[in-house]
């Protein structure tokens, strides 16, 4: 899509690096008849030398908006949000919500914005995120922030935490992927700590349906997302939930803590995931046979990437494995031990041709010493422990929840909520 195109722009710095906009067709029929105007295009952008100004680098230059963005009714200011205010050429039909996902929003007024405000300290123009910014991203500031919440109808209680998820969706390794997968990966926001329960977030609903503190937060980071860092080209790159790690029924330590944090420290963590699969354990089968992991080992086979990966259990699962004297380090170390597969299955099943670039670099990923064996050699999945993230939370039925990714070790993505009250 153009604006995909034009995010991958920014972050190579080739601000006029030519591109072409070819429309998305489902009917064969446009398709065939498309094709004779668009081949010699492409031919001709394909084959003529790139011109002084396309080979020049730089910066992009940003676009500048009015603080208030739209004046009328109610009605109105519905419509300009809802509406496909900026791409309508783009598209020969159904043009899609440029501002929102297209669900109606509560409109940030002046007022609501200054009320939303009072749940944090910080100044509202204050800029979030890292300095300098990603290339492929835009500066945005505390208000910003609070304008996009509002709009997806957080409280101001809800500020922290949408805060940390904000600087967290603005780092250089979350912009790496966004620019790249578009619509291969969706966003999921975990609160651990004590602030889970004070907001009233729920640990069973990942998506927040019934909760409005998981909803609304949840609306709030894809908002943010779209108006504040700049990512309208990845429309597909919604948030698949929003929820607090049940750390009253863990017997383990917490997420945050895990990664340098102290217990009762809020901690907001950020999962990029893609291939979500859910196996479902019933519960006479589980108690009957205790083989809860085994049944998680397929899943985690089967995952687009297989860099790493998340995997979440319910409370009471993690307390019969704590009972049989497991460790979440033991967990993950099972995991990995019985998570093996052949090298040609591997290359077949992965993304391997694709992620050879990132598995071939000096870093956590690095897998050099498979890429050259047999076809029948055997080989762990992932290529440590450390690669099998472990988040206890869930619905009150014994299951396992396994999602891919993320492209790069979980601590990269976690930062304190305190530091935003």
């Amino acid at each position: 899509m153009a604006p995909t195109a034009q995010n991958y722009r920014r972050e190579i710095r080739m601000p006029d690096m030519r591109n072409i906009v070819i429309p998305r067709m489902t009917a064969p029929e446009k398709s065939r008849a498309y094709a004779p105007q668009l081949l010699p295009k492409l031919t001709e952008l394909l084959t003529t030398p790139l011109t002084d100004k396309e080979q020049a680098g730089g910066s992009m230059a940003e676009e500048r908006y009015e603080r208030i963005a739209v004046r009328g009714t109610s009605e109105q200011c519905q419509e300009f949000f809802q509406g496909d205010v900026y791409w309508t050429s783009l598209f020969y039909h159904n043009p899609p919500a440029f501002l929102t996902n297209g669900a109606p929003i509560v409109l940030p007024t002046e007022q609501r914005v200054k009320h939303i405000l009072t749940g944090t300290s910080h100044k509202p123009d204050e800029k979030v995120g890292p300095w300098p910014v990603p290339a492929d991203q835009k500066e945005f500031s505390v208000e910003k922030v609070a304008i996009n919440a509002v709009m997806a109808g957080c409280k101001p209680e809800h500020m922290p935490a949408i805060l940390a998820a904000a600087e967290m969706m603005a780092t250089p390794a979350k912009s790496r992927v966004s620019s790249r997968l578009g619509g291969a990966h969706t966003l999921v926001g975990v609160i651990s700590g004590p602030m889970g329960q004070e907001l009233m977030l729920s640990t069973e609903q990942f998506s927040g349906v019934g909760y409005r503190a998981n909803h609304s937060m949840r609306y709030a980071m894809e908002l943010i997302g779209r108006n504040a860092i700049g990512h309208w080209g990845v429309r597909g790159e919604g948030t698949g939930g929003f929820f607090a790690e049940d750390i009253e029924h863990s017997p383990w330590t917490p997420l945050g803590a895990d990664s340098g944090f102290k217990e009762g420290d809020n901690v907001f963590t950020l999962c990029v995931a893609n291939a979500p699969n859910e196996r479902w354990i019933s519960p006479a089968w589980y108690r009957a046979h205790g083989r809860f992991l085994e049944k998680l080992v397929p899943e985690l086979g089967n995952l687009g990437n297989s860099l790493a990966c998340t995997v979440i259990i319910h409370p009471s699962v993690a307390n019969d494995l704590a009972d049989k004297g497991m460790s979440k380090e033991d967990v993950r170390q099972w995991l990995w031990d019985n998570t093996t597969e052949t090298m040609g299955h591997y290359r077949d099943r992965t993304w391997f041709g694709i992620m050879n670039s990132l598995q071939r670099r000096e870093g956590p990923f690095n897998r050099s010493e498979i890429f050259d064996l047999p076809d029948d050699a055997i080989i762990h999945t992932y290529k440590s422990p450390e690669m099998i993230q472990i988040i206890v939370a869930g619905i009150p039925m014994e299951f396992g929840y396994v999602a891919g990714g993320p492209l790069w070790l979980p601590a990269e993505l976690m930062t304190s909520i305190d530091k935003w009250k």
